[in-house]
């Protein structure tokens, strides 16, 4: 579904604005395949695939509040009710991953990710088959990965670290106000603790830093350009969990 609520300008000028409600709903079907190999007791690798997503939503455009010059004016142009259209597409992505078990029973992960994100598209909102907002950025293909290491301190407590990294999805020169897309990496420590047979108890400290994803505008007249950067885009999160059931250990 898609939703979105636009100002209108009403004539004569002074006119309190007008409202457009754009309400859309649609139905896509997409398909996933997945796999995981078992080379040894030891080692393992799996892979998931998603295929892209192309979701056509229809609706009419809701106008109201519209003064009588206004709503003349969008009537003459066949505007008021008319159907809508909304397309995206959300690209196909592969996953591939590996385990392996040491023999002193630390293991690592390893898993890569590839997005066709150069085929990505924002909203592209079509009135009566016309086309009123659009994106031409051209974004990139999302390359990441990441990396772990867990081992145990005691019989019934273990310790991991994680790193993950994705590079940028967009030019800096194609980055628009719209869609503040840049690279990302992220590193965590955790802990579980196998309280009982049936109890676990899990601690995870993570930190995300989002690049500064500089942006420039289009020109706006008389005041030119607008341009800026994030200067703070860090996260820290502590998750705690509690699981039950049979033992889980790592």
């Amino acid at each position: 579904s898609y939703e979105q609520d636009k100002a209108v300008i009403n004539l004569p000028p002074g006119t309190e604005d007008g409202d457009l409600n754009i309400d859309t709903d649609g139905t896509t079907i997409g398909f996933a395949l997945s796999a995981l190999y078992e080379h040894s007791e030891r080692t393992r690798f799996g892979f998931s695939y998603r295929s892209e997503l192309d979701p056509d939503l229809d609706g009419n455009a809701d106008f109201s509040n519209l003064s009588p010059t206004t709503e003349s004016i969008l009537d003459a142009a066949g505007l008021l009710g008319a159907p809508v259209d909304v397309k995206s597409r959300q690209p196909q992505s592969f996953l591939a991953g590996l385990y392996h078990e040491f023999e002193n029973d630390h293991n690592v992960t390893f898993d890569v990710l590839w997005s066709d994100f150069s085929e990505f598209k924002l909203s592209e909102i079509y009135v009566s088959g016309n086309q009123i907002t659009g994106s031409d950025v051209d974004y990139d293909d999302i390359f990441a990965f990441s990396a772990g290491y867990n081992r145990p301190i005691s019989d019934r407590t273990w310790i991991g670290f994680g790193v993950m990294y994705a590079d940028d999805m967009v030019d800096d020169d194609e980055r628009s106000m719209t869609l503040r897309l840049d690279s990302l990496w992220s590193a965590g420590i955790g802990i579980t603790w196998q309280w009982t047979d049936r109890r676990m108890l899990t601690a995870n400290l993570n930190y995300l830093k989002v690049d500064d994803a500089p942006v420039t505008s289009p020109s706006l007249g008389p005041i030119g350009s607008v341009t800026g950067r994030y200067t703070d885009r860090e996260t820290i999160w502590l998750q705690v969990g509690l699981s039950l059931g049979t033992d889980r250990s790592p």
